[in-house]
């Protein structure tokens, strides 16, 4: 049987014949618990011999590489949280990644020296400040929306936040993350 290694840390992963022969699909690393995707050819006989398992795809990891590609000047604190957030995605918890989206933008805007309060009151004042575009606004206002979403429960089971819902969430914070900390002298 094959025995790929994790996309994130390089841990060697043991796949049992049994279970995973002819296998597509997310598998758990045992030693960081980052998903990622593997594709297993099935043991077919040859001349009366069982040829072993092969694995006919490298893993790839769910969460997509360039969301986890840093943005330069995002201050320490708020890039492990929207990490989380794209984990929590990956581990099919949509709640919990548009809560910690709404976290990051709330954060963000505290690292560029608004003062605490309602995150949608902050994104307006961010706005009025020239801080953000109004493309930029509307994604932190897609962030904040869906993170109070997930954060609340909803009386109609058809309005909770989705994996489609967080992972817009994901890409919106991440575009608002990168104009808040773009240099100064690319502000529009």
């Amino acid at each position: 049987m094959p025995t790929p290694y994790c996309p994130t840390c390089g841990a060697e992963q043991y796949l049992d014949k049994d279970t995973y022969d002819g296998y597509k699909g997310p598998v758990t690393c045992g030693a960081c618990k980052f998903p990622y995707e593997v594709t297993i050819s099935t043991a077919h006989p040859v001349m009366g011999f069982r040829q072993p398992a092969r694995l006919t795809s490298p893993p790839r990891s769910v969460i997509p590489a360039e969301m986890l590609e840093e943005i330069p000047r995002v201050p320490g604190k708020i890039w492990p949280t929207l990490v989380s957030a794209a984990r929590c995605l990956a581990f099919n918890e949509p709640l919990a990644a548009a809560v910690l989206c709404r976290r990051v933008v709330q954060h963000a805007l505290l690292a560029v020296g608004l003062e605490d309060g309602p995150p949608t009151k902050m994104v307006d004042q961010a706005r009025s400040q020239g801080l953000l575009s109004e493309m930029a606004y509307r994604n932190c206002m897609a962030a904040v929306f869906m993170g109070g979403k997930a954060a609340h429960p909803q009386a109609d089971p058809l309005d909770e936040v989705i994996r489609d819902d967080a992972r817009q969430a994901l890409w919106a914070t991440r575009a608002a993350l990168r104009e808040l900390f773009r240099p100064s002298g690319q502000r529009g």
